[in-house]
């Protein structure tokens, strides 16, 4: 019979802060790319809890700019 062989493993997008005091949780996001609605739904809120809870009301979240849904005006405005 015919074998069926996957040529590469499953890929699979994960996002993890990182700053002076340590690194947020892993957030898994599956396969693909992440819009603005996945990137602010699953990833945000972690980044703000981690923010707030290490640093208080006195940091900056920011990003290397790479990914379209880290530039959507979308993610621009999420309060925190």
């Amino acid at each position: 019979g015919i074998k069926i062989r996957q040529k590469f493993p499953e890929k699979v997008m994960v996002w993890l802060g990182a700053c002076s005091k340590g690194v947020t949780p892993l957030v898994i996001l599956g396969q693909g790319t992440v819009d603005h609605v996945e990137y602010i739904e699953k990833v945000l809120p972690i980044a703000l809890k981690y923010g707030n809870d290490a640093f208080g009301k006195h940091w900056i979240f920011s990003t290397g700019w790479c990914e379209t849904s880290h530039s959507s005006p979308n993610t621009k405005m999420v309060p925190g």
